[in-house]
């Protein structure tokens, strides 16, 4: 008998969105201040990094 593995990767990866999505929200409504500053720090290395990718050489 062959299953159908394919539909069941989808939900479960559906199931897996769903609950990540819940707990950011539920993180952002408790915790506000710690996404400010997680998102602050993330776009902070990210210019940091692009900086030090595309500086002009000398």
């Amino acid at each position: 008998m062959a299953t159908n593995n394919s539909s069941n990767r989808w939900t479960w990866l559906f199931v897996v969105l769903g609950v990540v999505a819940v707990l950011l929200v539920a993180t952002y409504f408790i915790f506000p201040e710690l996404i400010k500053k997680a998102v602050g720090l993330i776009a902070g290395l990210f210019l940091v990094v692009t900086g030090m990718i595309f500086r002009r050489k000398k």
